[in-house]
């Protein structure tokens, strides 16, 4: 018995058109495997039977959807994201009990998907290749699809207009006319990856991106990178169907932390756009930079949460077909250093030459009547000689700032550091809380470790002159 209909659902690799012959589209090279956020072309093939030609139908309309493929296990699921979760918490509390700085990437996940390509949404009207073949040009956008998504089902619905109706009257029951469903399903490849380490250095707040192209076997192409603050932490997670729901209105806003206050360090090897192979991975780095404010406007201690939205393309897609993945990063506490301490020197001296190093300590934390250096030889380099290890800088307001100067001599070749070990000993008037810490009267390490900055200052020394 002859069946009312053939239909076949083809995917083109880009730049493909269609061919007027039926039989050619067979021929044509096919896509195996899409990625989240893009929009995808494809041809519906209808190919009707003798009952249907015999009513000899001259026009035929279209429309696509698509929707996610839910997992086998939706249960288990869930059951293996709460063991990582639980994981990652013993790890953070262990690196908390322990003292020690966490120097691994964190995994950043996706938030949402999005293309620059327009979107169709009105019904397209079909091309006869023949008396009985029928061809659609359709086209379905993956930005939708919840960021977990790897197997996505396309719904195509066909039918045959009838002048008195509306183009909706195809939902509706009609004999005369010819409705019809078919589907097929895509093969889903997540983003790129993304992992975050944040730093502070300094008194700097660098953040670093691993972007790891760890699901495509395709080369992926990244054309931009960069790091915002998250003003939409009322949002829930998306839904299936792509639509959110609000919690509240509260809007985590910082006067100091704007649109532009990340910003890429470029250098030789971090230049986009970047091209990376099957498990290849690029760092980016980050340095923040927060606006100038008073003690009254400033946001300090705020977290604030961020978010990195990262564009790029395939091989399969046209040069201006860009996808925008949005991931979450973890959020950054805003602490300015309020006592900073910055060193100056030659960039190069020659093996036991005198030089000068010139301090500049920046007081914007609190008044100290003494503040005493002392030159750390243990902790430094035997080789490094200090002339004057003791000095009294004596008062120091807050808001102000002293500079003074210490002989060097090194009896060595290579780099050495000259900040970092110059140690500060500050008298204060302690608080009552912070005499219920610590009964020493005058230590550097009363205060918050992350109130003092020392910014490095590095000298290299170069061979004697030959005689």
């Amino acid at each position: 018995m002859d069946s009312l209909f053939e239909h076949s659902v083809r995917f083109p690799a880009e730049g493909e058109c269609e061919c007027a012959d039926p039989a050619e589209h067979d021929a044509l090279p096919q896509r195996t495997h899409f990625y989240l956020g893009e929009t995808v072309p494809f041809l519906l093939l209808l190919r009707m039977g003798t009952l249907l030609r015999e009513k000899r139908m001259d026009d035929l309309y279209a429309v696509a959807s698509v929707g996610a493929q839910l997992r086998n296990n939706p249960l288990d699921s869930d059951n293996s994201v709460e063991e990582e979760e639980e994981e990652e918490e013993a790890e953070e509390d262990q690196r908390r009990s322990s003292g020690r700085p966490n120097r691994k990437f964190v995994d950043c996940s996706p938030l949402l998907h999005h293309n620059n390509a327009r979107r169709v949404t009105e019904p397209v009207k079909s091309t006869q290749l023949s008396e009985e073949h029928f061809s659609f040009r359709l086209e379905v956008s993956l930005d939708k699809l919840p960021t977990d998504t790897l197997r996505a089902k396309i719904v195509v619905s066909v039918w045959e207009p009838d002048e008195e109706l509306s183009q909706e009257s195809y939902l509706r029951e009609d004999l005369d006319k010819f409705q019809v469903e078919v589907s097929a399903m895509l093969n889903i490849v997540p983003p790129p990856s993304v992992g975050c380490r944040q730093l502070s250095v300094a008194g700097q707040q660098l953040t670093f991106l691993k972007v790891l192209n760890d699901s495509s076997i395709e080369d992926l192409c990244i054309t931009n990178v960069r790091i915002l603050p998250n003003y939409n932490t009322s949002y829930l997670p998306m839904m299936p169907d792509g639509s959110v729901l609000v919690v509240d209105n509260v809007c985590h806003r910082s006067a100091e932390v704007t649109m532009a206050s990340f910003c890429r360090v470029d250098g030789a090897r971090s230049r986009l756009p970047s091209t990376l192979a099957a498990l290849e991975e690029h760092n980016f780095l980050f340095r923040m930079h927060l606006q100038d404010k008073t003690d009254d406007e400033s946001s300090e201690g705020l977290e604030v949460p961020l978010v990195a939205m990262l564009q790029w393309r395939t091989s399969t897609l046209p040069r201006e077909r860009l996808l925008s993945t949005v991931y979450s990063l973890p959020s950054i506490r805003l602490n300015r250093p309020g006592l900073v301490m910055s060193a100056s020197c030659p960039s190069a001296v020659r093996y036991g030459e005198r030089f000068r190093v010139k301090y500049t300590l920046v007081n914007n934390l609190r008044h100290f009547p003494s503040v005493r250096l002392r030159w750390d030889s243990a902790g430094g380099s035997e080789a490094v000689v200090c002339q004057s290890p003791f000095n009294n800088l004596g008062r120091c307001q807050k808001g102000s700032s002293v500079i003074f100067t210490v002989v060097f001599q090194i009896l060595a070749t290579g780099l050495f550091e000259l900040s970092q070990h110059m140690k500060m000993k500050l008298q204060f008037a302690a608080s009552p809380e912070e005499r219920r810490l610590s009964n020493v009267r005058a230590m550097e390490n009363l205060l918050l470790p992350d109130k003092i900055a020392k910014r490095q200052c590095k000298v290299f020394v170069l061979e004697q002159n030959s005689r």
